[in-house]
């Protein structure tokens, strides 16, 4: 059988590029070095004349340092000895002196490295990066801005601006969100593409055809009520670039654990993931850009159309500086791709299930990822719907996409290049073409496999192990601990341009929504008549029943408000969570939540206390303004408040039900604690600070003069005195104050959403 091509680009000095076919040498040892006695000779003056050797073994190529004076760096780590992987850069480097010398090895296989080009920089003084045709580099990429680097001469220096957007660029292991003087033999990762800077040209190679994904010893460890346990143990394998692969198995088998550690969604308790040679975890923030995620709830919102849906996610998940006709051509291409033409103006609730499922792969493709992970796309699919999906993503792997899926379906896993064979607790059992697995595991019928490795995981794992070689005793692993990166995720694009997005996208989302919208329009005038009936001739004229009356309105724009924003998070959960993996602001997502709920909230306020006093005869003046601004106000903050917490709430919570579940438990101190059913002292009062509708009713109180209004009993005895409360004080000082407690509480439970949702590992 034919050898596969194992290559080595070398960049020694400033010359050109030599690129190496290991297997040439036609032996498993292959020294480089100064000497030339050496199989590969390095002139770099910093090489040790016997450096190191690559080893070839099994078709795995491994790398060792032969006790040399500068040593062998990967990734910025010295190594000794590593397996080496496709896109692995290795350096030769001396850190005390300059970097002018240093020799950089690039380590690809046939099929899965795209080759190298050169820009001659030496009588240049610019070089521009970007999807832009007129670039210098050209990427092809919908994720990159026209211009998304710029690397130009500085006098003796080249520095690199960052035109592309927050953590869209990593130059020698360091995010560069600004500028950053480049030094020699500097590695630039932009997206999809690798570059190599000298001081005399610049190296680059882009990954059209999909991304080459190494799997290296990760482990999944949880805590359960019987200790830690590996639900993903010691897993290690390869996909190669434009691969279309299937992970299956039964349940409590870790496909999902295993697909998140693969795919940056969780990372591992130990063990290692690269793309092309970079570490994923630690290159996250740009090698996102190169990656598409379908969880197995849909992302998408039901009252959008199909065209409104792409809209709104092309505009937020690619660069600001996409034009118009870029983002109708893309949304049209990626319709084509999912085979949804015709369906563009229908509402996505109205799809079939396979066709809901095909407007999420169509989200992730506007943003044109060459790794694309979906978490059983197919589930609750009928038979040929299923086929005819799996049949799409095979036809995606084959333009140029790595295609990685989990399915419990094992009728059409024949679609795809290789499958993984999961087993109970997270082991391997079997990874290769599917047309093989039935001889693996000796049966007629892979679904009798589902069994065999949930009853004997180990057995079948060190059976694929003797198979195919790869005791983990005998690889070499290397260690990435000291990497210079941050794996948090951070905002891309603009906040603000993202918050006008999601105003917008929210509103249409409401006005899509018809029933949902007339109820919203009702319920504020329907509660404002009952509270009329309950209320007679004496309100604004008697204390009691206008103390009673201005609780039941409290109570009622609270209950709208919460109402509001109770379900407004845990709904969209999911897509919430793919968006900000993909650099959504958590601070525009909550503050265009505000916005849109302050507009709600400023129409049911209006309906409800201006139904109310259209009903009964009101005062004229207020404190400071008109009676009737007046109570509005205090009842439009009233609404606010009770959404900013329900949107506390809605980030806490999981699942939609019970969210509303707790609605009624948060309102029940609003009635204890609002000075109404019992007199605010001592404990009760201090309890009644933190309460919304304390300060509901020093506003409205305030506003009806409740300390110069008669009591009841002053009917039949006019001697008794109507003492004044301190809380009802008919000062536009003490109004005003109510006021400002009611916008903190709005601010506080704001900000306590944002702080809840921040962590969306926990999502």
């Amino acid at each position: 059988m034919e050898k596969q091509e194992i290559f080595i680009t070398i960049f020694d000095g400033s010359g050109t590029p030599k690129e190496i076919d290991l297997n040439r040498f036609s032996k498993n040892v292959i020294t480089f070095g100064r000497n030339t006695e050496n199989d590969i000779i390095l002139e770099s003056p910093i090489v040790s004349k016997k450096h190191g050797y690559f080893l070839l073994e099994n078709g795995i190529c491994s790398i060792f340092d032969l006790d040399s004076t500068n040593g062998i760096y990967i990734e910025n780590v010295r190594v000794q000895k590593a397996i080496l992987q496709t896109g692995n850069v290795i350096k030769i480097r001396d850190f005390v002196n300059d970097d002018h010398n240093t020799v950089t090895i690039v380590f690809g296989k046939e099929g899965n490295s795209s080759k190298w080009k050169g820009i001659d920089i030496s009588r240049r003084d610019k070089i521009t990066v970007g999807r832009d045709k007129n670039c210098d580099i050209v990427l092809n990429n919908t994720s990159i801005s026209k211009i998304h680097a710029q690397i130009q001469r500085e006098g003796n220096q080249w520095v690199m601006y960052n035109h592309g957007g927050q953590n869209s660029i990593i130059a020698d292991g360091v995010i560069v969100n600004k500028k950053q003087v480049l030094k020699d033999k500097d590695v630039i990762i932009i997206a999809n593409a690798k570059l190599l800077f000298s001081s005399n040209g610049i190296n680059y190679t882009i990954y059209d055809e999909g991304i080459n994904l190494e799997v290296k010893d990760i482990t999944k460890t949880v805590s359960s009520s019987k200790g830690k346990i590996n639900i993903v143990n010691h897993i290690g394998l390869s996909i190669g670039s434009g691969e279309f692969v299937a992970i299956i198995g039964g349940s409590g088998a870790g496909k999902s654990s295993f697909l998140n550690c693969i795919s940056g969604y969780s990372r591992p308790t130990t063990g290692h993931v690269e793309l092309n040679g970079d570490d994923l975890y630690e290159n996250y923030e740009v090698l996102k850009k190169v990656i598409g995620y379908v969880p197995q709830s849909d992302i998408v919102y039901d009252n959008l159309t199909v065209k409104q849906m792409l809209h709104y996610a092309a505009k937020l998940r690619m660069p600001d500086d996409t034009s118009k006709q870029e983002r109708i051509s893309k949304i049209q291409e990626v319709i084509e791709t999912v085979e949804l033409k015709g369906h563009e103006s229908k509402l996505i609730k109205k799809l079939s299930g396979g066709q809901k499922k095909r407007v999420s792969i169509a989200i992730e493709l506007l943003s044109s990822p060459k790794l694309f992970f979906l978490d059983e796309p197919s589930s609750g699919l009928d038979p040929g719907t299923e086929e005819k999906l799996m049949e799409t993503l095979r036809k995606m792997s084959r333009m140029g996409t790595t295609i990685i899926l989990i399915t419990h379906n094992t009728m059409n896993i024949h679609l795809c290049d290789k499958i993984i064979f999961l087993g109970r607790g997270g082991n391997l059992c079997y990874y290769g073409e599917p047309q093989k697995a039935a001889e693996f595991f000796g049966v007629d019928n892979l679904v009798k496999v589902y069994n065999m490795t949930f009853e004997q995981p180990e057995l079948w794992k060190m059976h694929y192990l003797d198979v195919c070689g790869q005791r983990r005793e005998d690889t070499v692993e290397k260690s990435m601990k000291n990497m210079n990166i941050s794996a948090k995720v951070k905002t891309e694009g603009s906040p603000v341009r993202q918050m006008g997005q999601l105003i917008s996208r929210n509103l249409r989302l409401i006005l899509n929504d018809k029933k949902r919208l007339l109820m919203l329009l009702l319920q504020a005038p329907l509660l404002a008549y009952l509270v009329y009936l309950v209320s007679n001739e004496e309100v604004f004229k008697q204390y009691e029943i206008t103390k009673g009356i201005m609780f039941a309105l409290a109570c009622c724009a609270f209950w709208v408000g919460i109402l509001n924003s109770i379900q407004e998070i845990c709904k969209e959960r999911t897509i919430l969570k793919r968006e900000y993996l993909s650099g959504l602001s958590l601070g525009s997502y909550i503050g265009s939540k505000l916005v849109v709920m302050g507009i709600i909230c400023a129409v049911e306020s209006l309906l409800l206390s201006q139904t109310f006093l259209y009903l009964v005869e009101a005062p004229d003046d207020g404190v400071f303004l008109t009676f009737r601004v007046e109570i509005f106000l205090t009842t439009y903050l009233t609404a606010m408040a009770a959404t900013a917490t329900g949107l506390f709430i809605s980030a806490l919570v999981k699942n939609p039900d019970r969210a509303m579940t707790i609605a009624p438990i948060i309102l029940m101190p609003q009635i204890l604690f609002s000075g109404l059913a019992f007199s605010l002292q001592g404990t009760i009062e201090k309890i009644s600070n933190l309460v919304v509708c304390r300060w509901s009713m020093e506003g409205f109180g305030t506003t009806a003069d409740l300390n110069d209004l008669s009591l009841k009993i002053q009917s039949t005895i006019p001697q008794v005195a109507h003492e004044s409360e301190k809380y009802y004080e008919y000062t536009a000082l003490h109004l005003v104050f109510s006021w400002e407690i009611l916008i903190c509480f709005i601010i506080v439970f704001s900000v306590a959403s944002y702080l809840a949702i921040r962590k969306m590992k926990k999502i």
